[in-house]
């Protein structure tokens, strides 16, 4: 009983192993092959049979392997792609601090003379017509109202590439849209501006992400395991039931040997030469006639010997008596043709 509950627990953890794999390959749900494995170690940890070592050993392993594997939120990630393709709108350009207008020059205290104080108001104004400024990049300088649009939709349609590959577990396409993402935003818009280092730093944090398919060979062992089991399980249950059967026809042909060894003796002995003897005459018969059998009882194994001996002689009588009425008719015959010719 307790090894037919054990080879059905052990059906059920294949069943339930190639789900997780499938959910594994299909999805990477990672927490459900984890909680899948967690549940079939709490199962078979309640029996204690030594074929089950090597399934718990090989499950213990996987869900180790899975549990040190970083984990993706795949809905998570794509609220969070979301929510940058978005921002996209209130990042400044580079273009846009450039011709911002500088500060105002702060008045100095009239605590000088006249002429003092009109030379400070004469070189600040000079310093205000002329400002300038690093710029890394030129091209942030060429580009019309009209391109500026176009270069925020570039954005949104890479973000939306790499939140399409992030469902796919694509992880080349998903680095490769987030780097140029990046590459755009440092090039045309301020990288100075508190939105924008905002914004890159948590594109910084979704490229670190590792969103790979997860291979089949992950709950491999833990399968490999389980198949082992159920072949030793089937061939035990093979050799078990040839030994029966090997068993019961040897205690269905010893009673048919007994029985055949019975019915070859009754016609052997039914074949056995007779001696027979001369025919007699019709009054002679009575004397040919078998003896009757004794009154006591007979032995059960010699009844059918004795009914085909009665069976032998009552033949052989009626073979005789034909045999002397054709003689007696045939003398009388000619005793009547000697009668009438003499």
């Amino acid at each position: 009983m307790l090894k037919g509950r054990v080879n059905w627990l052990v059906d059920e953890a294949e069943s339930m192993l190639n789900t997780a794999s499938q959910q594994l390959m299909l999805s990477g749900n990672l927490q459900g092959a984890v909680s899948v494995l967690e549940h079939i170690d709490s199962r078979l940890s309640r029996f204690e049979q030594p074929e089950l070592i090597p399934i718990k050993q090989a499950i213990s392993n996987d869900l180790a392997a899975l549990k040190n594997r970083p984990y993706v939120d795949i809905s998570a990630t794509a609220l969070r792609i979301d929510r940058l393709e978005t921002g996209i709108s209130g990042l400044p350009l580079v273009l846009d601090g450039v011709l911002k207008p500088g500060a105002a020059p702060v008045e100095a205290s009239n605590s000088g003379t006249w002429w003092e104080n009109t030379w400070e108001k004469s070189l600040n104004a000079l310093k205000g017509l002329v400002e300038v400024r690093h710029l890394d990049s030129n091209d942030a300088m060429l580009i019309s109202p009209d391109q500026t649009y176009f270069i925020r939709e570039n954005l949104r349609l890479r973000l939306l590439d790499a939140r399409i590959a992030l469902l796919q577990h694509n992880g080349e396409v998903y680095q490769s849209d987030l780097n140029n993402v990046e590459a755009t935003v440092k090039q045309y818009f301020d990288s100075k501006s508190p939105a924008t280092q905002s914004w890159l730093k948590e594109l910084a944090e979704l490229k670190a992400l590792d969103v790979r398919m997860i291979s089949d060979d992950s709950l491999k062992a833990s399968l490999s395991a389980v198949r082992a089991y159920q072949e030793g399980s089937r061939t035990q249950m093979t050799t078990e039931e040839a030994t029966q059967t090997q068993a019961a026809e040897k205690t269905a042909s010893a009673p048919a040997a007994t029985t055949e060894q019975a019915t070859t003796a009754a016609p052997a002995a039914a074949s056995a030469p007779q001696s027979l003897e001369a025919p007699a005459l019709p009054s002679e018969n009575k004397k040919n006639r078998p003896p009757k059998l004794p009154n006591h009882k007979t032995k059960p194994s010699l009844l059918p010997k004795l009914k085909e001996s009665k069976h032998e002689n009552r033949r052989l009588d009626c073979h005789s008596v034909c045999r002397r009425r054709r003689f007696s008719v045939g003398f009388r015959h000619l005793y009547r043709q000697r009668v009438r010719r003499g």
